[in-house]
């Protein structure tokens, strides 16, 4: 539209105070053409915004450009150079220059806008891409309109002292150059000698009517020139602080409420808004100035008033600066954005640097044999350390959290968690467990719910927070419930997971299926549920009843499962569809169904790995049992000669009885009391038992002669207080 407005100008001959000519060729059609650009430019970016909107799944993070959305951008430019051209044609050798420039630096912003343009929809798909682009349109239409107006603003003021774009230079030099319009011979023969005269020699006064019209022009030279710059640094600062803060910073997630914006205090983010602060004020100066400039040249001077050669410097707008000033703040600021670029993006930039460096040392890298290697080591440690395959570890989150103080949409992903103090790390005995499920009441996997959900998108779980209102409608209606386990916000996710993170992942990854087997589990039931590796071995374990002879289908009074169907799920299609699937299935026909290539699962590697898991789950649940009942007799490790011997050396004892394993301590008085084994310290050979049942808090310390194994299930009238 512009290009058409431009081409019914170029022919126009219209007379503007004093001076004829197309309004081509005046500075303020030359403003007009770029701030044109400026103003397009919001549009252009919710363009391109918008036409990713209807892409789904990986081609939201995948693809950018299409055949159409490429179209419309060359349009852009096509249009753009046109309308230049029309401006610049007197001056083609600064058109050619400048088209280049344009050009490249067009292209280098199209590179980093796909960058970042995919870094805000991997970021955005996990929260809500739709609202996402609905919250910049609304940006977008509101920032045009401020500079549209803005423009037509100080473009009615540029009017009223018409000065040609070739000689807006030339006339600022004349005019700084202690020149006056009371002494008109002075005023001429400065004039004849100047560039000025050689761009128009054929005409009178260069065109205007008049000579007060020229000599006005000559002396208004500088605030219109410092009005063309102050108008670029406005649009320049809206432009840059919405493409910044709106979309790199929290389009991508750079900067999150979970977090409490921690990423923002970083020292390169400080940095950057300093410099901000620093664009901040200088914009503010210009602004001001454009208001004070806009209300000067709407009502110019007559020609006589510029009597004294210091008139526009002292007093029409004193404290500024004027010529090459104005553009030399004007490329140090475009310096300054470029700063701020830098400072915003100084982690990616330095972490490709590192990587490059890196990868020159090695010019061989083998990054996955060398993760890999990392990864077992960190497994390693942790068994060593904490991990007990007899009572595996696992991040519950607290109930009451979830039910009361939870904000959020859906449930952050267990580093934000962890970081802000909202999960507790327990350890599971899978004696206790497995002995008393979660039926049973009063025992640990009774406070304890597992959520078995499909996720809606790869890296976000509940996209609407749909499953997280569900969660908090179950928990309101249990209070009995204490902890809640969620795998996205219970296990380490992401793919910036350390070493230590992914060893972790893999254990509890592996000891996952003995907890679905025994505690609470909340089914949220979609209408892809049904379809997905992971949810539907979940749902099997939730149905099923662990004995000491292995799995069989768990009664109506052994249920532990509650399925809330949510979207497009419901309860007699899904719902009884899903108990009927896997219900009474052996593991062995569980192991056929999980087989079949409908039965979809993301990591492929997972379905291989865990298909031989569950065709044993049978023979995994008797060795359990097993485990808890009598280990064999403590025996003294085999004594070996040593170069130094230690004096009164101690036996060490291997362990009898496993973690979890129900036991009576011996008492001096020859009673017994019923307790439970918490932990076991090789070194001292001492047992930490709880009294009475798992979680009660009241520990001792006792050696194996003290100690006697109760059989499982074992009911006495010793305790009535705790059986009852």
């Amino acid at each position: 539209m512009f290009l058409l407005f431009t081409g019914t100008q170029y022919s126009r001959r219209d007379q503007f105070s004093g001076w004829t000519g197309s309004f081509t060729e005046l500075g303020a059609g030359d403003t007009l053409a770029f701030q044109v650009w400026f103003v397009s430019t919001p549009p252009l970016v919710l363009s391109l915004l918008l036409a990713q909107i209807d892409y789904t799944g990986d081609d939201l993070t995948t693809r950018v450009w299409t055949w159409l959305s490429a179209l419309e951008v060359a349009l852009y430019l096509i249009s753009i150079s046109a309308y230049f051209a029309l401006y610049f044609l007197k001056r083609l050798d600064v058109y050619s220059y400048g088209l280049f420039i344009a050009y490249f630096s067009f292209g280098v912003f199209l590179y980093f806008a796909t960058l970042f343009l995919r870094d805000v929809k991997e970021y955005q798909k996990r929260k809500k891409y739709k609202s996402f682009v609905l919250s910049q349109a609304a940006r977008a239409g509101i920032i045009t309109m401020i500079m549209a107006c803005v423009t037509t603003f100080a473009l009615s003021a540029m009017l009223r002292v018409p000065i040609e774009g070739t000689l807006l230079n030339v006339f600022v030099e004349l005019s700084l150059n202690s020149i006056a319009c009371a002494d008109q011979a002075a005023f001429v023969s400065a004039f004849d000698a100047s560039a000025a005269n050689a761009s128009c020699p054929a005409l009178p006064n260069c065109g205007y009517a008049t000579y007060e019209d020229l000599c006005q022009a000559v002396q208004y030279a500088p605030m219109v020139q410092a009005l063309t710059y102050d108008l670029f640094h406005v649009h320049l600062f809206i432009l840059a602080s919405w493409l910044i803060i709106s979309i790199l910073i929290f389009g991508t997630g750079r900067a999150l409420a979970e977090d409490g914006y921690s990423h923002l205090l970083s020292r390169h983010m400080l940095v950057a808004i300093l410099l901000g602060l620093a664009s901040l004020i200088l914009t503010l100066f210009s602004f001001v100035r454009l208001l004070i400039l806009v209300l000067r040249l709407s009502s110019p001077r007559p020609a006589a008033y510029f009597d004294r050669t210091d008139l526009m410097n002292k007093y029409e707008l004193p404290l500024t600066c004027y010529g090459n000033c104005n553009s030399i703040c004007f490329h140090a600021q475009l310096a300054l954005y470029f700063l701020i670029l830098f400072a915003l993006n100084f982690d990616f930039i330095l972490k490709k640097i590192v990587d490059q460096l890196r990868a020159n040392l090695n010019p061989k890298p083998d990054p996955d044999g060398a993760q890999k290697e990392l990864v077992d080591q960190a497994i390693k440690e942790l068994r060593r350390k904490e991990w007990d395959d007899d009572a595996p570890s696992f991040y519950f989150i607290r109930a009451d959290w979830v039910r009361v103080s939870c904000s959020h949409k859906s449930l952050p992903r267990m580093q934000t968690l962890l970081k802000d103090g909202h999960l507790t790390k327990k350890k599971i005995p899978l004696a206790s467990a497995f002995r008393e499920p979660a039926f049973c009441g009063g025992s640990i996997m009774a406070s304890i719910l597992f959520v078995s959900h499909r996720w809606e998108e790869q890296s976000q779980p509940d996209v609407d927070g749909e499953q997280l209102k569900a969660i908090k409608a179950y928990l309101e209606k249990h209070p009995d419930i204490k902890w809640v386990w969620f795998d996205y916000s219970s296990m380490p996710q992401g793919d910036d997971r350390t070493p230590e993170e992914k060893a972790e992942f893999q254990l509890m990854l592996a000891a996952i299926a003995d907890l679905y087997l025994t505690a609470h589990v909340l089914i949220l039931l979609d209408g892809s549920y049904a379809s997905r590796f992971w949810t539907l071995m979940e749902a099997w374990c939730s149905m099923q009843m662990v004995t000491s002879d292995g799995l069989r289908p768990a009664t109506e009074a052994e249920c532990r499962y509650t399925i809330e169907c949510i979207h497009n799920a419901d309860d007699k299609h899904d719902g009884e569809g899903l108990v009927d699937k896997v219900s009474t299935k052996t593991p062995e026909e569980m192991y056929r169904i999980l087989k079949k290539p409908d039965v979809n699962v993301t990591n492929k590697n997972d379905k291989v790995a865990m298909l031989p898991v569950i065709q044993k789950t049978n023979e995994h649940v008797i060795e359990t049992f097993q485990k808890q009942v009598i280990l064999p007799e403590p025996k003294p490790a085999v004594a070996t000669a040593a170069p130094n011997p230690v004096p009164n050396p101690v036996p060490a004892l291997e362990k009898r009885y496993a973690i979890g394993s129900c036991v009576f301590v011996k008492r001096s008085n020859g009673e017994e009391t019923l307790a439970y084994v918490n932990a076991y310290d090789a070194e001292e050979a001492l047992y930490t038992v709880e009294i009475g049942t798992l979680g009660s808090g009241q520990t001792e310390k006792c050696h194996d002669k003290d100690l006697q194994a109760a059989s499982v299930g074992t009911k006495t009238t010793r305790w009535p207080n705790i059986f009852s």
